[in-house]
């Protein structure tokens, strides 16, 4: 998936390549749902303890811990070896601000997000919202979070933690990323045929 990151490789990478074969070989062996791309009660099943693992966001991880009590646990991402040259895991850390240009409150939107950058404004959103912090001087003990396990692992992993892939891509080549991308993961179309899709 390097590709995705540095702008360098296209699809036909090694990395996207094994990222795919990886995927292909645990929906083989019955570790991904069947019904995987169609199933839109995987949050349910999950909370009724009819799944064992779920991917989620930040903004989840309160609502779940409340519903499942001890049954919900979470594990890090694991980050890449000390030796490796390209030292960084995908994940979703992409809280930010922005404004369109095309706004006819540009000034306006601006005081707003500068008013919530402000640090202890920050902090004050970060209670209520439990995302992670969008600015480096704000801790997880400032948010008052440092017994929550949950959020623990969560704040240790933002700092080598790159954004998912279809963050990267135009418009079109992400609703081609996820239509061909399920199909391959469920071993309806070869990876040699995923890539040329998505490189044509």
């Amino acid at each position: 998936m390097e590709f995705l990151v540095q702008n360098k490789e296209k699809s036909s990478s090694i990395g996207f390549r094994k990222s795919f074969e990886a995927a292909q070989e645990d929906y083989k062996k019955g570790y991904i749902n069947i019904d995987y791309a169609t199933n839109d009660t995987f949050s349910e099943q999950f909370i009724n303890g009819k799944g064992l693992m779920t991917p989620i966001s930040v903004y989840r991880v309160e609502q779940l811990s409340r519903e499942m009590g001890d049954s919900f646990g979470m594990f890090e991402i694991p980050n890449y070896s000390a030796d490796s040259s390209f030292n960084a895991t995908f994940g979703g850390c992409n809280q930010g601000f922005g404004v369109i240009k095309t706004s006819n409150n540009i000034d306006e939107a601006m005081k707003l997000i500068d008013w919530l950058s402000n640090k202890e404004n920050n902090i004050e959103l970060l209670k209520v919202s439990k995302a992670l912090p969008t600015r480096s001087d704000v801790t997880i003990n400032d948010v008052g979070l440092e017994n929550n396990l949950h959020y623990v692992k969560m704040y240790g992993m933002e700092d080598f933690i790159y954004q998912y892939p279809d963050f990267y891509m135009r418009d079109v080549l992400i609703n081609d990323y996820f239509s061909y991308g399920t199909t391959a993961l469920t071993n309806n179309m070869s990876i040699d045929d995923l890539i040329k899709n998505l490189d044509k």
